[in-house]
């Protein structure tokens, strides 16, 4: 319960339908490697997560990551067994000592593993992660400023009632579908594909351009030339007979 001086902008993290994105894009997936590292909110997401997995059943297992450092849980990515999918949760600290930007924990895991990475936050698109229904981050900072200046303009916090956030539209990194090779065909209806490299036209749409034009005035150029050496030879055929 929230007291008179107190407001929430919650969100549904609904990391269950990004495994359930998974299972479609990959049907063959067998194991689902859960990276929420060590510490307290590691340990409160696999404990929330364990039971929304049940749904699934004996189809999918879902292994837990123990790694205590970023070296170690690096070495456990580059070797998970064929079928894999790796879901990221958080990784901000180790046991080591170390902290680690979201960032580059990424980098780290995308250069390294050998199965495609998804997660649960659209913040993470752009570093790696294959996609899905993710938690729409911009969205849900903006709700949040909204809400505080309203309690800045004097709106009493407890009046302030805003709908809980839910997972937008599923949306996709292209470089990582041509990267696993998963067709679009398989993404859910209704689906974003962001970072779609332009196509040879797009890329190349003015030199292309430029150089049709130059080959154009070439065959005018070459085709006014036949046309007035042919019509010199008749005129020169013409004289020939005309003098003789």
């Amino acid at each position: 319960p929230l007291a008179a001086n107190e407001t929430a902008v919650a969100a549904r993290n609904d990391i269950p339908g990004v495994v359930g994105d998974i299972l479609r894009l990959l049907p063959q997936t067998s194991t689902v490697f859960m990276l929420s590292g060590p510490g307290p909110l590691g340990t409160f997401w696999r404990r929330e997560l364990e039971r929304d997995f049940q749904r699934f059943g004996t189809n999918v297992t879902f292994i837990w990551s123990d790694e205590s450092s970023l070296a170690g849980m690096l070495r456990r990515v580059a070797t998970l067994p064929p079928n894999s999918a790796i879901f990221y949760v958080t990784f901000g600290t180790d046991d080591a000592g170390g902290a680690y930007s979201e960032e580059r924990v990424l980098a780290a895991i995308h250069s390294t593993a050998n199965a495609p990475l998804f997660g649960g936050q659209s913040t993470l698109l752009g570093h790696g992660i294959v996609g899905g229904s993710v938690l729409p981050i911009d969205q849900l900072g903006r709700t949040s400023a909204d809400v505080a200046l309203r309690i800045l303009k004097g709106e009493s916090p407890a009046s302030i009632k805003t709908p809980v956030q839910q997972p937008g539209p599923p949306v996709f990194d292209w470089r990582e579908l041509q990267r696993w090779g998963i067709s679009e065909r398989r993404l859910p209806p209704g689906s974003v594909v962001q970072f779609r490299e332009p196509g040879v036209w797009n890329r190349f749409k003015w030199v292309i351009i430029s150089g049709s034009l130059v080959v154009i005035a070439q065959a005018l150029l070459i085709g006014t030339l036949l046309i007035n050496r042919v019509k010199r030879q008749r005129a020169e055929q013409a004289l020939r007979q005309h003098r003789a």
